[in-house]
């Protein structure tokens, strides 16, 4: 073969393996986007409690979701205190876990605004307790927590400790949405509910966790009930995602009311899973919950309501810490359904 022949089909040849490795790398780049990520399961807890070590050892949970008022984090003005926090999120970190975080705005904001000039409504919850939250659209309050979520970011950073947070929600100006007492227009006794001030008070959080929470996932709860009875507004969701879509596809729906027939609150949204992730919370825990709030028959209704989340499209779920480190092999199986959703097939 003449020297010539020898350098053509070494080219061929190279020309070949160039060919293949290139449809390799395409494939396999398919795949990669192609490719569904775990579903999530977190287990519900609060600094209050005693952190139990099962929680952050179950190998089915994959972090942990913790719950507290932003009266706790900043009991004076300018005044903070994030020990019991660092120390919850400092033990995830070692665990090489993930944390969700649930800062309560609105009936978890601090009585020192009062002092500031901030106007509280009283209103009495479904459990019977009297409650008080202020004003949602009222500016100082607003200003006063936009102030809070910077120096709560910078702390985290400082502390190393932002990276560990998965998710944080969006619980502010009204923890889920809905204003309770509010009817006819009215906020008792005298506050005129004002839709285009409480959309704006909305979207004006909306950018500050944005802009102090730019990596993590940002849930927003949908409505309890109504924004103001007797009125849905069910648009009134939709126009606050789509709104946040516009700044990053870190929002994520948000429902804390899956028992085992669905989600109440999320059945008006189901169609935009397609455009946003969603994320669920047990509405209760099943274990030995005399009223049933999870409806079914215990202890198959847990995996009965992971199975329906699964079905809404669901990709994150919350479960009460009492459910996590109950034994019975039924309420394993349903955490383990999360990241199985064959089970869902077998009774």
């Amino acid at each position: 073969m003449s020297p010539r022949a020898i350098e053509v089909n070494v080219f061929f040849g190279l020309l070949v393996i160039l060919i293949f490795s290139n449809f390799a790398f395409i494939c396999n780049s398919k795949s990669r986007e192609i490719e569904i990520p775990t579903n999530l399961a977190f287990a519900l807890t609060q600094t209050t409690n005693p952190l139990n070590d099962r929680l952050i050892s179950h190998k089915l949970i994959d972090g942990l979701s913790i719950q507290l008022s932003w009266s706790q984090l900043e009991p004076s003005d300018n005044i903070h205190d994030f020990k019991a926090l660092d120390d919850v999120l400092l033990k995830i970190k070692k665990a090489n876990k993930k944390s969700s975080i649930h800062v309560f705005g609105g009936f978890g904001s601090p009585l020192w605004l009062k002092k500031l000039g901030v106007r509280f409504y009283e209103f009495v919850d479904i459990q019977g307790r009297t409650k008080y939250e202020p004003v949602p659209w009222d500016e100082t309050y607003l200003s006063k927590h936009e102030e809070f979520l910077t120096a709560f970011s910078k702390h985290l950073k400082e502390k190393d400790l932002l990276n560990t947070i998965f998710d944080i929600s969006i619980a502010t100006p009204v923890t889920e949405m809905s204003i309770i007492p509010c009817k006819n227009g009215v906020i008792p006794p005298d506050i005129m509910y004002d839709r285009t001030r409480y959309l704006n008070a909305w979207k004006r959080m909306i950018n500050t966790y944005h802009i102090n929470f730019i990596n993590q996932n940002k849930f927003i709860s949908a409505p309890v009930r109504v924004i103001c009875a007797p009125e849905k507004d069910a648009s009134f969701y939709i126009e606050l995602l789509d709104y946040a879509l516009l700044k990053s596809d870190k929002f994520w729906m948000f429902a804390a009311d899956l028992k085992s027939d669905g989600s109440w609150r999320m059945s008006s949204y189901l169609s935009l899973v397609d455009k946003y992730k969603l994320a669920y919370q047990t509405l209760w825990y099943s274990t030995k919950d005399s009223q049933n709030r999870m409806r079914g028959v215990y202890p198959s209704n847990l995996k009965q309501a992971v199975c329906k989340g699964l079905e809404d499209g669901a990709t994150y779920f919350e479960f009460y810490a009492v459910d996590v480190v109950n034994t019975n092999e039924c309420i394993q199986e349903a955490i383990e359904t999360v990241k199985k959703s064959s089970l869902c097939q077998c009774p």
